[in-house]
């Protein structure tokens, strides 16, 4: 799987942590965990970031942001696999394709998410 075609992907898989704090900022992290249960009960795949207190940086350009740890889970066939930011970073800014257990995951759950 490409970089591009990783991040097509990921895209179309629920990313909880945005609709959390487009709901209500203040209380994202609670309305993201409603929201996973939500999607556990009815069955989809989606994505569930917890912001890190620490930062990563970049070996190839140096750019340095906050890790987040992002959890694509699969509730269908429940499991789930785990990466940091600094693959999306990589997939974004040096075309980087995700590692195989991550593209791996992503085709599993691409029936479900068409």
């Amino acid at each position: 799987m490409t970089a591009g075609e990783f991040l097509a992907r990921l895209d179309q898989v629920p990313h909880l942590f945005e609709l959390a704090r487009a709901r209500d900022d203040l209380r994202r992290y609670q309305v993201q965990e409603a929201l996973r249960r939500q999607c556990r009960r009815e069955g989809r795949a989606f994505l569930y970031s917890m912001p890190m207190r620490r930062l990563y940086t970049c070996p190839v350009c140096g750019k340095q942001g906050t890790d987040i740890l992002h959890v694509l889970e699969d509730p269908r066939r429940n499991c789930k696999t785990t990466f940091f930011e600094g693959t999306l970073h990589k997939a974004q800014a040096h075309d980087t394709p995700p590692e195989k257990e991550l593209s791996s995951f992503l085709e599993a759950c691409r029936e479900q998410l068409q």
